[in-house]
């Protein structure tokens, strides 16, 4: 942190135009660059001399933090930090940061969309209709939701909004998060074990991040537990199914389907099986977005970085830096 202006880079956007984080930081008096980096190289290429960097999939490796010696924060305009190598940044002082509340309503509401959709088996029915029939064929064996139990695995502020918004529709709400305080459950009936939630839920949404414990956590071991026809949302990360495994659970009827709005690989290979899966609803890591909530995580993520040079402690901080680099 300092008095001196400085640089700051933004690595790549989804967005148009950058012109929020562009007049955000000019109008607190430091320069501002953006580029379009898909890999390591393009990061060390193009960021350095910056001393704040606002990320969204771009790799912040051990490799480019360690190459680029006058970095000292990295803001990711989102809640998952998986881009962004945290114990290399924690070796090199280097302070990140997230957004951690700004898309809480979207995630939650696509996730109690996907699960409606899946279990009222609405894409069956419109591709039904489409094709010339006009029949209930498709709705034999549903169940009325008010009698299903919807598990929630990870109970953060999403998860929580989630249980907040879905208790109206389902008979009852379970969640596990070994990390959160009992108190924090109140909107779920009860809180539960990771096996109880897949044992007991007739749908289950995950909300976890990715880490080296949650990578492909939900395999073949956890699917072969869950009561027949337990349906599947995932609005966090890919990787933390084992999608191989999936389809090998939709396919032998043990889970009725998943709605996904992440993958391992985003996009998907053209080939990847998951495409040509009937039971798989699919949207393109959409959950998050509204125009609120995008210009909330562009304004707070660049609002971390310059909140840091005038204070030098940053809100939303996953990664406290050292104030100088090792």
């Amino acid at each position: 942190a300092g008095t001196k202006p400085m640089l700051i880079a933004l690595t790549d956007h989804q967005q148009p135009d950058v012109d929020l984080e562009r007049t955000l930081v000019e109008e607190a008096g430091h320069e501002f660059v953006a580029f379009q980096c898909r890999d390591e190289d393009e990061v060390i290429g193009h960021c350095r001399g910056a001393a704040g960097v606002f990320a969204q999939y771009a790799p912040m490796t051990a490799r480019v933090i360690r190459a680029l010696p006058e970095l000292s924060i990295i803001s990711i305009n989102a809640v998952g930090t998986d881009s962004i190598d945290l114990e290399a940044a924690r070796q090199c002082g280097v302070w990140v940061c997230n957004v951690p509340g700004a898309s809480t309503n979207e995630v939650a509401t696509h996730a109690l969309g996907l699960a409606l959709s899946g279990i009222r088996r609405l894409k069956a029915f419109d591709r039904s209709v489409r094709e010339g029939r006009w029949s209930l064929d498709i709705a034999r064996g549903m169940q009325r939701p008010a009698k299903m139990t919807l598990g929630i695995v990870g109970f953060g502020s999403i998860g929580q909004e989630l249980a907040r918004i879905a208790a109206p529709c389902f008979g009852s709400v379970i969640a596990h998060d070994p990390f959160q305080p009992g108190h924090r459950f109140r909107n779920a009936t009860r809180a539960a074990s990771l096996d109880s939630v897949f044992e007991e839920s007739h749908v289950i949404s995950l909300h976890l991040p990715l880490t080296p414990e949650t990578t492909a956590i939900v395999g073949s071991g956890l699917l072969s537990r869950v009561r027949t026809g337990c349906y599947l949302v995932n609005v966090s990360r890919g990787g933390i199914i084992d999608h191989e495994a999936l389809l090998e659970a939709i396919e032998s009827g043990k889970v009725s389907g998943a709605g996904l709005d992440v993958l391992p690989e985003e996009p998907p290979e053209p080939n990847d099986p998951i495409l040509d899966n009937p039971a798989i609803q699919l949207t393109p890591h959409a959950a998050y977005f509204s125009m609120d909530a995008e210009a909330d995580l562009r304004r707070q993520a660049i609002n971390n970085i310059l909140a840091w040079h005038e204070t030098g402690s940053p809100p939303n901080a996953v990664v406290v830096g050292s104030g100088n680099r090792v």
